[in-house]
């Protein structure tokens, strides 16, 4: 090895040496502080009292169409949007159903996949048959999925519907 070599391997021992007893951490000798009293938990942290929420628990979704949407006589898309919350789940996607309100008739379903629900907020456009007669309601729920492929529901907060009818023109 050189000599330049030499130092700069001193150099970075030298270094390394320092930065390492900066860092230092003293340890307490008091031995009743007990690990498991530590939390992180922003519930506990600010002394509120309230109820921790984590994974399924957090999915959310709220529509923000009025609710009924009119669609032209013509018009066979639903377009809906709103806030979400995808609870960090890795993937997600919005399950929805189109049923007729006074029958409770299933109409059309679907899923839009791809992760819609981004910074908080969702667009879907449900496509249905054709404009109904009759008042119809269109159910969402918004389904986390880890990855393992497990699918995690909310029901009272990750599913929320919108009625819509078809607004025929009169003409004279």
């Amino acid at each position: 090895m050189t000599y330049n070599i030499q130092l700069k391997i001193k150099a970075l021992i030298l270094g390394l040496f320092l930065f390492l007893a900066a860092c230092h951490v003293s340890t307490n000798q008091n031995s009743n502080l007990n690990t498991s009293d530590i939390t992180t938990d922003p519930c506990a942290l600010s002394g509120a009292n309230c109820t921790s929420l984590s994974g399924a628990d957090l999915l959310q979704i709220k529509i923000n169409n009025n609710s009924p949407t009119e669609l032209s006589d013509t018009h066979t898309v639903l377009d809906i949007s709103g806030e979400c919350n995808d609870a960090g789940y890795e993937s997600h996607f919005i399950e929805w159903t189109t049923f007729d309100v006074a029958s409770n008739l299933n109409g059309d379903s679907g899923r839009i996949t791809s992760n819609p629900c981004v910074r908080g907020r969702f667009q879907a456009q449900l496509r249905v048959l054709s404009p109904p007669l009759t008042l119809h309601r269109a159910q969402l729920e918004l389904v986390g999925v880890n990855l393992e492929g497990q699918e995690f529901r909310n029901p009272a907060a990750a599913r929320k519907s919108i009625d819509f009818i078809a607004r025929f023109k009169t003409s004279f």
